[in-house]
């Protein structure tokens, strides 16, 4: 991919982090929307962010490992998933900006997952962002079937 294709890809995955991230609780602040669906919209934020971290760390030059990149690529997947406790919802979900904060931590946390694990080894960042995608749906379907029963 050619630099400036790449920095237009990186500019348009960046500009859908923000917008999934802050139109849906501004719009729909009034609307409580089921924690399954709830759950889906953070892994698509997820998957932006996750994308966004992949393109930025391709054009970096292959070197040898970089181990402090490694808890990066650790500890953002786990603050992701402790964000997404349900329960924080009630007072997110009646504060608009915080819930849309919110909802870019998720995609600055995911970017840092991908982009670190790349940054620690080639390869990484992609196992690390399948893995946290993954765990982002499992929560949408877990906490679903946890909170209905």
């Amino acid at each position: 991919m050619t630099a400036s294709r790449r920095t237009l890809v990186i500019a348009l995955l960046a500009a859908a982090c923000v917008v999934a991230s802050v139109v849906p609780p501004i719009e729909s602040s009034s609307i409580r929307l089921d924690v399954q669906t709830h759950h889906l919209a953070h892994a698509v934020i997820i998957a932006l962010g996750l994308a966004l971290g992949l393109v930025i760390a391709s054009g970096r030059p292959v070197r040898e490992e970089q181990p402090a990149w490694l808890l990066a690529a650790l500890a953002s997947p786990l603050l992701a998933m402790l964000l997404m406790i349900p329960a924080t919802y009630d007072f997110t979900e009646t504060h608009p900006v915080l819930h849309a904060l919110d909802h870019l931590v998720f995609a600055a946390l995911s970017l840092l997952t991908a982009y670190g694990g790349e940054h620690y080894l080639r390869g990484v960042g992609w196992a690390a962002a399948i893995a946290l995608e993954l765990m982002a749906v499992g929560a949408a379907f877990g906490y679903g079937i946890i909170l209905t029963r």
